[in-house]
């Protein structure tokens, strides 16, 4: 919705704008002094004339011209004050857009990043609880062993040694588990670090279509 809106006023901007019929050429001096050397008039809008020189394009606008100068181009103070609100309501509501844009890609991140935070935090205390059901567990079989003889608490120290063994492997591949969560976390704090880029990319090209979209008008009037 806000894109058709934006499209239709950038519509109403074209409108407004005037390309001239024939080329004017000549030296254009602001109230304040400054000067545009054998510049070409390429377009006048409500609010100004766009003049075309050998430095580039520059848009002078016509509080900054003489008054012969506004007269000479038939300047209304009304019209122009329209047009201008009209451009800045164009770039405010595309503004708009891309920061609604970067804040809902922002939030999906930030909730990808807590729900990964909850699973670590899950799992550690999962394996935390093993590891105290395991500690208990031995301290009652060591409790158990005092009776038992030698011969048979070797099988059984034996048969821990390759318990422990085992336990040491599935520590490490919980701690191999905890390093892939926490680099998933970061993934996604760099996607939205990357949304972040998009939504002030997004800006600037709804800004620079608005100017196209000027331009594409003025040479098609042409």
């Amino acid at each position: 919705m806000c894109l058709i809106l934006l499209w239709g006023v950038a519509g109403w901007l074209h409108a407004q704008a005037l390309p001239t019929q024939t080329p004017i050429a000549g030296d254009f001096k602001t109230v304040d002094g400054k000067e545009y050397k054998d510049a070409t008039v390429s377009r006048v809008e409500p609010d100004g004339i766009v003049l075309t020189t050998k430095f580039g394009i520059s848009k002078v606008y016509f509080v900054e011209l003489p008054k012969e100068v506004q007269e000479r181009f038939h300047y209304d103070a009304a019209k122009a004050a329209q047009f201008t609100t009209a451009g800045q309501v164009a770039v405010e509501q595309s503004n708009a857009a891309a920061q609604a844009a970067a804040v809902q890609r922002q939030q999906e991140a930030q909730e990808r990043q807590r729900q990964n935070a909850s699973a670590i935090k899950q799992r550690q205390e999962q394996q935390a609880a093993v590891a105290r059901q395991q500690a208990a567990q031995w301290q009652a079989e060591q409790q158990r062993q005092v009776e038992i003889p030698w011969a048979v608490r070797a099988v059984q120290a034996m048969q821990e040694r390759q318990t422990a063994l085992e336990q040491q492997r599935q520590a490490s591949q919980a701690q191999i588990a905890v390093q892939q969560a926490n680099n998933r976390a970061q993934q996604a704090n760099n996607r939205a670090e990357q949304a972040e880029g998009d939504a002030a990319k997004l800006k600037a090209d709804a800004d620079w279509r608005v100017i196209e979209h000027q331009s594409d008008w003025f040479f098609n009037r042409r």
